[in-house]
């Protein structure tokens, strides 16, 4: 009985092969679209990254452009005098230490003893007390022979400006107000805790911390002043 090795090719074989070759074709062209995706994708995520540096360099001025401003304000003629205005009470409410008096005494400075608590302000229609370890805060101080500024961080913590290496400076110095606009000098702001060096530079940060006791008092003295 002789049966045939090969057998002629039907019209459904053919179209196994063209549906298979379509589904290689389509497989091809969706593999050549995603490689278009991910380069369409990395170009736009290599513009929105120079967007935010742009973004960021451009804070960066702003900020540059304050503290510089700042600077320059800090370094205007000296006040000289300091007239009492009353005692005064601080209530700690929240995050915000509120000045109780009969008296108006915002734009005014309050002292423990020897001791400078920070400046009257009003905010939001009551009086409050911005200490130089509030956050937003910033004065000029003395270390020693050296004037720099110091920034409230929160949480009874300010930080110096960077400042040399050559500023001679120890863990346990007393630093205080120098005189500016804004405050006389000589009054005690706080304590040296921590001396931090900057990398690749010559120069290091200088971590304050308040006399709690004296801070967080209850009472104080306000005073007027006068720039002259």
């Amino acid at each position: 009985m002789n049966r045939n090795i090969f057998k002629p090719k039907t019209k459904s074989s053919k179209f196994v092969h063209l549906f298979y070759l379509s589904i290689i074709f389509g497989g091809l062209l969706a593999l050549l679209k995603y490689g278009n995706l991910i380069q369409s994708t990395e170009i736009v995520l290599e513009q929105t990254q120079d967007q935010n540096k742009e973004t960021k360099v451009a804070e960066f001025e702003e900020i540059r452009d304050q503290y510089n401003k700042l600077r320059q304000s800090l370094r205007m003629k000296p006040i000289k005098n300091l007239q009492f205005v009353n005692q005064v009470e601080i209530q700690r409410k929240s995050h915000k230490s509120l000045i109780s008096s009969q008296t108006p005494v915002k734009a005014s400075l309050a002292f423990k003893g020897s001791y400078f608590l920070g400046r009257i302000i009003a905010h939001e229609g009551e009086q409050i007390l911005l200490s130089p370890f509030d956050q937003n805060s910033a004065l000029l101080v003395q270390l020693g022979d050296y004037q720099t500024l110091l920034f409230g961080q929160g949480k009874d913590m300010a930080n110096t400006d960077k400042i040399p290496l050559s500023v001679k400076v120890n863990i346990g110095d007393t630093v205080k107000l120098a005189s500016s606009p804004l405050t006389p000098a000589g009054f005690d702001v706080g304590t040296v805790v921590d001396i931090k060096k900057i990398p690749n530079q010559n120069h290091m940060q200088i971590i304050v911390q308040p006399d709690t006791s004296k801070i967080h008092t209850q009472f104080a003295m306000a005073y007027n002043y006068e720039s002259s």
